[in-house]
């Protein structure tokens, strides 16, 4: 491994990577921006809202984007639980010995998937932070059924 950094090729990357999210939003695109470690997971839910995106800052659930179905009916369970909520106090709303049950629900839920409930279809791009600096992003890929994206910068 290099420990020289190009800041040339950096700046060129980066300037790329700015023109395509710009042109992806323009075109009506949207971005899901992935952050799961603890250092990244404020940052990527206060950035990620001040645009208007969808973001993911917890665990990252198996299938989120191969499997959008299955993750969409859980979507649809929260916000039964969440209007439910509004109307009546959870508690009341579910059977007495549930009323815990679906509160634990509705809180794991709210954490998981609370980045992504309003998302209605698949993103078009997502960008990542993982450990040890390594951080990209990529583009949508037929429905996200290929181990590899269509395309993307490395940052």
């Amino acid at each position: 491994m290099n420990p020289y950094i190009d800041l040339q090729q950096t700046v060129s990357r980066l300037n790329e990577a700015y023109k395509f999210v710009q042109q992806l939003v323009a075109d009506g695109g949207t971005l899901l921006f992935v952050g799961t470690k603890k250092q990244a997971q404020e940052a990527v839910a206060e950035e990620a809202r001040r645009c208007g995106m969808y973001y993911v800052n917890q665990r990252w659930l198996g299938g989120m984007l191969t499997n959008f179905k299955t993750i969409q009916l859980r979507i649809t369970y929260l916000r039964e639980l969440e209007a439910s909520s509004r109307i009546v106090a959870i508690s009341s709303a579910c059977p007495r010995r549930r009323s815990s049950t679906c509160r634990m629900s509705w809180l794991d839920l709210s954490v998981f998937l609370g980045g992504i409930k309003d998302m209605r279809r698949l993103p078009s791009a997502f960008c990542y932070r993982y450990a040890k600096g390594t951080h990209g992003l990529y583009w949508r890929h037929d429905a996200w059924n290929s181990n590899h994206c269509s395309g993307g910068y490395q940052l």
